[in-house]
């Protein structure tokens, strides 16, 4: 199914030369974007993928080790908590490294901080195309008006630039750092966010990571591969469909469908889905299903599993590029921070209310997930 007109009403960088048709996501041509497809599919292949693991490793490895920072500053001036917005650390490691991926430049935003507002600047950006999409012929007025046009001057690279093939390149390597940082990011803050709302999930998945560390000799790295993380059934289960998590239309009736995500236990309340592996059958109900599940390996309870249902990455030939680099990022990253870190909600902070900060701007923009951290002694 084509994009519909939405899409033109997205295409407000003030240059009369932007061309939507060199946009992975906002060509509606079919033909076109299967052409433009092609580079991307390449690229988050198997061995480019393996290339990437190095570079997942380092910058996680950056991420933990400036966590670990804070909390031994906080231990410097007598706080047992160092207290971090854990949203705002997710999105310093996410843009760094798509930087990586992307341009094989250091942001620096783990080492330095925000400081040049880059990731404020590309969420501020994502405002005024969610409201012009939905009255696609704004888009030429907006281009037009001085002071809009100037904000968005600042993040073109030599708008009028028209030699082939940079602007395909310009377009699709803005593309690569937005939506494949921020998706992760928020993926990252919406998951801690459900696991500490239930701390005994938090410790189930610790327990998960801890076995897996001591079976394989103690995971000096000190994870395992993400290879191995992949098979993990309590890790997949919460990166695959934390249970509860809102989701926008229509996926969101999609993932709340009963008869695509319901728990076979007499409690009617007890409704959700979860997936231990992309090998899982499409639909089965088992007590075997159970032990892939969070739910199932303590109770007993069988699952629905309907695979079909579940479109996180979206679904036909238009889906995520870059989901299986995304997988590996969400796994890596949480199994690295539970390794390694206690976590908790601060006492001033509201549980409740943080959904509520949740904004859909084509990408997920959020409120700060302020947490308290402690540095965990962990036994290999």
């Amino acid at each position: 199914m084509p994009k519909g007109p939405l899409w033109e009403g997205r295409r407000i960088l003030p240059s009369k030369n932007f061309n939507i048709n060199n946009h992975l996501i906002g060509v509606r041509d079919l033909d076109r974007h299967a052409e433009l497809r092609k580079p991307w599919n390449k690229a988050f292949g198997t061995g480019p993928l393996k290339d990437y693991e190095e570079m997942l490793l380092s910058r996680a490895g950056l991420l933990a080790s400036r966590l670990e920072e804070l909390c031994d500053q906080a231990a410097a001036q007598g706080d047992f908590n160092a207290k971090v917005d854990l949203a705002e650390w997710a999105s310093f490691f996410a843009f760094d490294f798509m930087g990586d991926i992307a341009f094989t430049v250091d942001f620096r935003l783990l080492k330095d901080g925000d400081v040049n507002n880059f990731v404020k600047d590309m969420e501020d950006a994502q405002r005024l195309p969610t409201i012009v999409q939905h009255v696609p012929w704004l888009a030429r007025i907006t281009r037009a008006t001085p002071f809009i046009s100037n904000k968005m001057r600042a993040f073109a690279v030599d708008p009028n630039f028209t030699a082939s093939p940079l602007p395909i390149i310009i377009a699709n390597s803005v593309l690569a750092i937005l939506a494949g940082s921020d998706t992760t990011s928020s993926a990252l803050a919406t998951t801690f966010y459900s696991l500490l709302r239930h701390p005994e999930c938090y410790k189930q998945l610790q327990k998960e990571i801890d076995e897996v560390c001591s079976e394989d000799g103690g995971c000096g790295d000190p994870l395992p591969s993400p290879d191995r993380l992949a098979q993990l059934p309590y890790l997949n289960a919460v990166v695959f469909l934390p249970e509860g998590t809102n989701v926008q239309v229509p996926p969101y009736v999609l993932h709340r469908d009963p008869s695509a995500s319901a728990s076979s236990s007499s409690d009617s309340k007890s409704q959700g889905r979860s997936s231990s592996s992309e090998e899982s059958d499409s639909a089965s109900v088992s007590s075997s299903d159970a032990e892939d599940s969070p739910s199932g390996a303590t109770t007993g309870t069988s699952i629905v599993h309907e695979k079909n249902a579940f479109i996180p990455f979206s679904t036909g030939p238009a889906n995520c590029a870059g989901k299986p680099l995304a997988l590996m990022e969400l796994r890596y990253v949480i199994a690295l921070l539970v390794r390694k870190f206690d976590l908790d909600f601060q006492e001033d902070f509201d549980v409740e209310g943080w959904e509520n900060t949740l904004t859909d701007r084509l990408t997920m923009c959020r409120g700060p997930l302020l947490v308290n951290l402690r540095k965990r002694k962990v036994v290999s």
